[in-house]
């Protein structure tokens, strides 16, 4: 598998990045979803689906079934985005940096 250019993976808002374990996992144990994009064939697929994170194996647990387009995308191609975010009251998107949740500066 070919490695990622540094230059496409580097965060460019420095003072956005959080590098605190304990944040990411508090963060990750509280969401009710996220999205999982995959491709086949250069189409890529975004998917909302339910999560469960397990911060002693620090292991992602994704709720889908055992066959279908999302199984057989990962078969194909293991290289994944998954997008995980935190909503208001009214349904919109709060970045991490925006929350409430005491990001680490």
């Amino acid at each position: 598998m070919d490695t990622p250019d540094p230059s496409l993976t580097k965060i460019r808002y420095a003072k956005r990045a959080v590098d605190d374990d304990a944040w990411i996992s508090a963060f990750l144990q509280r969401a009710p979803f996220g999205v999982l994009a995959t491709e086949w064939q250069g189409q890529p697929f975004a998917k909302p689906t339910t999560f469960v994170y397990d911060p002693g194996h620090q292991a992602i647990y994704f709720h889908g079934a055992l066959e279908g387009r999302t199984l057989q995308n990962l078969e194909a191609n293991p290289r994944v985005c998954f997008n995980v975010s935190q909503m208001d009251a009214c349904g919109r998107r709060i970045p991490p940096w925006d929350s409430g949740w005491n990001m680490p500066q």
